[in-house]
């Protein structure tokens, strides 16, 4: 009897006990139409189905979120240059030929390894810059989320850690400059959320900024100044005084007053 074989996931061959003998015309049936009603599309499929279901699923590997997340704790607690490939690998438990794999270079880590870590923040500040807050408010509360995070990172390593974009950008700026772009990009991004507060305060007339982008620039050069300075003092205080001095800055003692003046 004829029978059907799985060739692979499509390829189908046919079998005939009856050796020598074609399908019909010369053997048991004379024509297709005797041929014994099977549904040979089916066993094909099911064929396929417990074929695939044999086949073990590949191992998703996320080694190349380990390095990112790697570069950035190393780079941003340490520096660019202390922070090794070698240093990198054994953070993330990595090989070095995986590394390479990934990245043409450190520099390509790391710039990767912020985007990534942008990408993680960026949910934070739609939250904390959304337009249903008050535009004054979601300034004071960037400077309190940045405090906090940072205070948490100074019980974990026992230092102000200030900004990695400026600390990392501050660095490599005269030496890579694909590597100063990406910062300079991130920067940029940052600056547009404190433009639209700026820029919904002044619409309110809670302060005065008809140029919200010069003025979003400033506050922000002031703010990232003051993240150095807490860096090099490690001294988060510093931090804790800021909030009153930006809403100074814009012209407004404080939200509360603002809000009712």
């Amino acid at each position: 009897m004829a029978r059907a074989r799985m060739m692979g996931s499509l390829m189908v061959e046919w079998e005939e006990d009856y050796a020598g003998w074609p399908l019909w015309g010369i053997g048991p049936w004379s024509d297709a139409s005797e041929l014994p009603e099977r549904n040979f599309l089916k066993e094909i499929v099911d064929s396929t189905v417990n074929i695939n279901q044999c086949v073990p699923m590949p191992r998703v590997s996320d080694a190349k979120e380990r390095l990112t997340e790697a570069a950035m704790e190393l780079i941003w607690g340490n520096s660019y240059g202390a922070t090794s490939v070698d240093a990198i690998c054994e953070r993330a438990d990595v090989r070095k030929g995986s590394f390479y794999y990934f990245f043409e270079s450190k520099s390509e880590l790391a710039a990767a390894a912020l985007e990534e870590d942008w990408k993680k923040r960026k949910v934070d500040m739609d939250g904390i810059f959304s337009p249903a807050t008050p535009p004054l408010e979601r300034l004071e509360r960037y400077f309190d989320y940045v405090h906090a995070r940072l205070e948490e990172l100074q019980k974990k390593c026992g230092s102000v850690l200030g900004c990695p974009l400026f600390t990392l950008g501050s660095e490599v700026s005269t030496q890579d400059q694909p590597l100063r772009d990406k910062v300079q990009q991130i920067l940029d991004r940052k600056v547009k959320y404190f433009e639209s507060a700026i820029r919904d305060a002044h619409a309110q007339g809670l302060i005065t900024a008809p140029d919200a982008k010069a003025k979003a620039q400033a506050l922000f050069a002031c703010f990232q100044g003051t993240l150095t300075q807490a860096r090099i003092q490690n001294n988060l205080g510093l931090l804790r005084d800021f909030k009153a001095m930006a809403l100074d800055f814009l012209g407004t003692k404080s939200v509360g007053a603002a809000a009712h003046g």
